[in-house]
Parts: structure tokens; sequence; C-alpha cells
């Protein structure tokens, strides 16, 4: 059988910042417990930075210098393969939640005011695009009016999230969201707009558990699974 595969990716994330990779004083005992279970690639990085060219590689496999995406907002040209695309060729159903930001090649575009044109927060060709979690986390903000706090502005609900309870979190909201389409289905990419305090002060609250769901975790990376 084949298996299901998650590709978690971090952004902004000081590769070491590890208490496995020896830092004295921060402290990761989930990541640290999944370190024992997988290979570390201590000298892995990054090809390049900000948050669009850095994820152009890894999702390309490519060199900046081949996929071209400079800065956010650079276009990701249409013509190169990409992690999505791979792995539904060969059967599975790649599915987002959260965010790729990678801008459209205005090539594949029609219509010069295509709004698309304007952001780079798109999806990766290839990727099922179910929970959007590009700014301004507009579902998110949805789940806290149904909750009984009424903010708007996306800036002030991530500011005063650590006045809420932690189940209210955008990392508990997007967790619990995959969570419970895994249940019904299976294939996806876990993208955390925030960091994930539940993994990593042992404290499991919000989150289910399955354990008969059988993720293949990748360092660095995205979920698949067939369907």
């Amino acid at each position: 059988m084949r298996p299901n595969v998650l590709l978690v990716t971090l952004d902004q994330f000081r590769g070491d910042c590890l208490s496995s990779l020896g830092h004295s004083v921060v402290r990761t005992p989930h990541l640290d417990a999944l370190a024992k279970e997988s290979v570390t690639f201590a000298r892995h990085y990054s090809q390049a930075a900000p948050c669009s060219p850095g994820r152009a590689s890894l999702y390309t496999g490519t060199y900046q210098m081949n996929h071209r995406v400079c800065f956010n907002g650079s276009p990701l040209d249409d013509r190169l393969d990409n992690v999505a695309r791979f792995a539904r060729r060969v059967g599975y159903s790649p599915t987002l939640f959260g965010y790729t930001d990678q801008g459209i090649d205005p090539r594949v575009t029609t219509d010069a005011n295509d709004p698309r044109l304007s952001t780079y927060q798109g999806v990766l060709p290839g990727f099922d695009w179910l929970l959007d979690l590009s700014e301004p986390y507009l579902p998110w903000l949805a789940h806290l009016r149904t909750n009984g706090h009424a903010i708007e502005d996306h800036v002030e609900a991530l500011i005063s999230e650590p006045e809420r309870d932690e189940s209210l979190s955008i990392t508990a909201f997007l967790t619990n969201t995959f969570l419970a389409w895994l249940d019904g289905r299976g294939p996806g990419e876990v993208d955390h707009t925030r960091p994930t305090p539940r993994l990593e002060n042992g404290r499991t609250p919000t989150t289910r558990r399955r354990s008969t769901c059988r993720l293949h975790l990748l360092p660095n990376g995205t979920a698949f699974t067939k369907p």
C-alpha cells in the first residue's frame, strides 16, 4: 500500500534553534523526538530568501538562478515542474491547507486585469487549495467571530492571540480543519502561519489525534495521500 506523505514547511525558522542540534537555550522536545526517528540534514540550507524564493526552490528542486523567483511577488515560471504536479502524476491528490506564496506566471493568464497578477499569495500549480490562510486569514477570522470574538483586522487578531484560549489560535484552527478533512479523505499540506505551542510544550488540548492514519513525515516539508 502506498504511504501517505506529510510535508511540513516551516516559515521563518532558524535551523540552529533546535535542542537536538545542541542549542544552549531553546528546547524543542517534540521536534527532537521526530529527529530521533528521522534523518537530520544538519548542512541543509534554504536556497534563497525571503518566503517565495525559498519556497520556489523547495517546490521545484531548482536553484534561484534557474527558477528566477527573486522576491515575494516574482512570478514562478509555469513551465517548471514541481512537487505537487509530480505527486499528482503518480496518483496522489495534493491538497493545500495554508498557503504557498507563489506568484502566477503571467503567460497563463488571458486578462491583464486578472487579480492573481497583483498578489504573491498564489497557490502552487498542482495543489487543490482547500483552506486559504493567506493574509488576511479570512476563514480564521470567521472562526473567531463564531466563537464570540468579533475581530475584523487580522493583524489585531494575531497580536491579541495570547489573550485567547489556545484552542482558538490560528494554529489550532488550521490543524483541526486539516484533521477533520483527513477523517474523510487524506491528502494535504499543513502549513502553519504561527508557531505551534501544543507541539512544543507537550499540551494537545484541541487537536484530535489519529492513530489509524499513517502520515510519513519529511523534514522541511508537504502531505500527500492516496485518494
